[in-house]
């Protein structure tokens, strides 16, 4: 946040935080192509956002002479929007035989439409009225997966997927510091009624390695953020379903 000569000396924090209500649609269809094999398409819609939150500065007092002549550090409004992308699905279940299926689909995402993170209010803080570049492409989602029916009760399944990020790496930030993501999971489901079940499942997702960030933090000072990322994740979940005949 300052011009100074002893990096960090005077360093400070700039907290936005905001919320909002939106609404969005999905539609889709199953084709039944043959007894073991169906095709579906679904369709997700675009969800626009109209945030509005409050934006908190603060800095040392040893800092404010040299922060090119701001004094505004009061906290203020915010407001913004964000448009999360539509995405179009095309998938396909074949059943082997009475023990196993298989399944794959295809996710495509229109990540282009998040081009920037913008940030206004009515301060003079310039801090509080930013433009950040995003420059996002759109991507794929691509997955296999088998399903076992062990018996009347147990199903297991296990899966792999590829997740194309959509950050440029021109633009690969400490924010959202992503890379390409390859998922493996195993699950199962337990039937204890016809119209109760329990869903369970665990991923791994693993992540390019060595994710470098080189991030320009202002473009009218010469402050610049380099570094590397070693990313991964595990995810369990567990599911109760309840089915009305």
């Amino acid at each position: 946040m300052a011009s100074c000569a002893t990096p960090l000396a005077h360093d400070g924090k700039l907290i936005i935080d905001g919320d909002d209500w939106a609404w969005g649609y999905n539609f889709g269809v199953i084709y039944q192509a043959n007894n073991a094999t169906r095709l579906g398409m679904a369709y997700r819609s675009m969800i626009a956002h109209n945030f509005k939150g409050r934006g908190n500065v603060t800095i040392p007092d040893s800092a404010t002479a040299i922060n090119n002549g701001v004094t505004d550090y009061s906290s203020a409004d915010t407001f913004g929007s964000l448009r999360l992308p539509e995405t179009i699905s095309a998938s396909i279940f074949h059943q082997l035989d009475t023990k196993w299926s298989l399944t794959g689909d295809i996710t495509w995402t229109k990540w282009s439409r998040f081009q920037s993170l913008d940030i206004q209010s009515e301060s003079t803080n310039p801090l509080l009225n930013t433009s950040e570049l995003q420059n996002w492409k759109n991507s794929f989602r691509l997955s296999i997966g088998m399903d076992y029916r062990y018996s009347a009760k147990w199903t297991f399944r296990t899966g792999f997927a590829y997740d194309e990020t959509p950050i440029r790496k021109a633009e690969r930030g400490a924010r959202i510091p992503g890379g390409d993501r390859r998922w493996i999971s195993i699950g199962s489901t337990y039937t204890l009624s016809p119209q109760w079940q329990i869903d369970m499942a665990y991923a791994h997702v693993f992540f390019r390695d060595n994710l470098q960030v080189n991030s320009i933090l202002d473009p009218q000072l010469p402050h610049q953020l380099n570094g590397e990322y070693n990313v991964s994740t595990d995810i369990i979940s567990i599911q109760l379903n309840w089915s009305i005949e």
